[in-house]
């Protein structure tokens, strides 16, 4: 199917081909199969710094249920596949339910700690697969979080998804996820404060 590619890439030299790199790529990965192994890894990657501890910041990612009040464009669902679970409660092994973006599948969390939510998604076709991290790292001697959104993606066509590629919408969108995460947090963050406070004056005058 690529004969006359393959002829004008040997003719040119795969290296002097002035074509956009992910081409460049292609030719790569078709005529040299046993680079696929090490040219198979794409990472999208996105943070935000939040005004809030890890704690409360992972306590409103994992609490899906409540997702339409404050976001509704890139994740959908997130629900534990074994209803006598919660997000929170999930341990390596257990099965999510995810609707991303209006696609449905199953994914296996990989690791849920204090500092990190972590699924394994299903190959497509054998051809790509992708592992999606929250990372919730602790800055500001605890008072704040820098938030990471990450995507790494894995097989034959993981480099259409770079970020100058396929990849760019779901920069976007994760970039979404993240302010609109933000603002939540923050917000649930003052509201905790003005009643702290409207307690104290309740209080302190009764």
């Amino acid at each position: 199917m690529y004969k006359n590619a393959f002829k004008f890439a040997d003719r040119v030299g795969l290296d002097k081909l002035d074509l956009i790199p992910s081409l460049r790529l292609f030719f790569y990965r078709a005529r040299y199969p046993s680079l696929i192994t090490h040219l198979s890894v794409t990472m999208i990657e996105t943070q935000v710094e939040i005004a809030a501890p890890p704690s409360k910041v992972r306590e409103v990612l994992l609490d899906s249920s409540r997702y339409p009040e404050w976001h509704t464009s890139l994740i959908h669902r997130l629900e534990a596949k074994d209803s006598t679970k919660t997000l929170a409660t999930l341990i390596p092994g257990d099965v999510i339910r995810c609707d991303i973006d209006g696609m449905k599948f199953d994914a296996e969390i990989t690791e849920n700690s204090e500092n990190l939510f972590q699924w394994q998604g299903p190959p497509v076709a054998g051809l790509i697969a992708g592992l999606h991290s929250f990372y919730m790292l602790s800055t500001k001697d605890g008072s704040a979080t820098i938030l990471k959104q990450t995507e790494e993606f894995t097989g034959v066509l993981a480099f259409l998804m770079g970020p100058s590629l396929l990849g760019r919408k779901l920069v976007g969108q994760y970039r979404r996820f993240n302010a609109d995460l933000k603002r939540r947090v923050e917000e649930l963050k003052l509201k905790d404060r003005s009643a702290r406070r409207a307690w104290n004056a309740w209080t302190a005058t009764s």
